[in-house]
């Protein structure tokens, strides 16, 4: 073989070479899916429902986690529209009330736009004024949006009783 078909070999096995490690390269990056935004939804909401279980409860924190604007959060015993209303109700809760939440199944849809879509299952236990327990199973639909802080807001929640 003569040196041209030598160099032209060895520059098309080199071109093949490169060619092969850019593809695989390509396809790692198509099976990369970033954590991020899912692990920082799963910690907002522990720490959202751990706020609750705390003694004293931190009000500010709590209200703070919610939506300036469109706020629209729906329990079993009644609606809030807005922080105001939030703070209403947890400054009303009795300093001997208990709460722990058990979070499970936890499910995250990622939006466009900085949104979340979020659905949990909760196993609910309170400890009321009177020392009566209760235990319920619940089912929680929240909805986020990123507020460019540590943790995205709460737009919507919604919370049920599991059937």
């Amino acid at each position: 073989m003569n040196k041209s078909k030598i160099k032209t070999v060895f520059i098309l096995i080199f071109c093949v070479c490169i060619l092969a490690q850019a593809m695989m390269c390509f396809a790692q990056a198509e099976q990369f899916k970033a954590s991020y935004p899912e692990n920082r939804v799963r910690s907002f909401v522990h720490y959202f429902f751990s706020l609750f279980e705390k003694k004293p409860k931190d009000v500010d924190a709590i209200v703070a986690l919610l939506a300036k604007d469109n706020l629209k959060m729906v329990y079993p015993w009644g609606q809030i529209h807005s922080k105001q209303e939030a703070r209403k109700w947890i400054t009303e809760i009795p300093k001997e009330v208990q709460d722990a939440h058990h979070i499970k199944n936890v499910k995250i849809e990622i939006l466009e736009d900085g949104r979340y879509f979020v659905t949990l299952d909760v196993l609910w236990h309170n400890i009321g004024p009177e020392g009566h327990f209760q235990e319920k199973q619940l089912i929680y639909e929240l909805e986020l949006v990123d507020g460019g802080g540590r943790f995205p807001l709460i737009v919507s929640l919604l919370s049920k009783e599991a059937k």
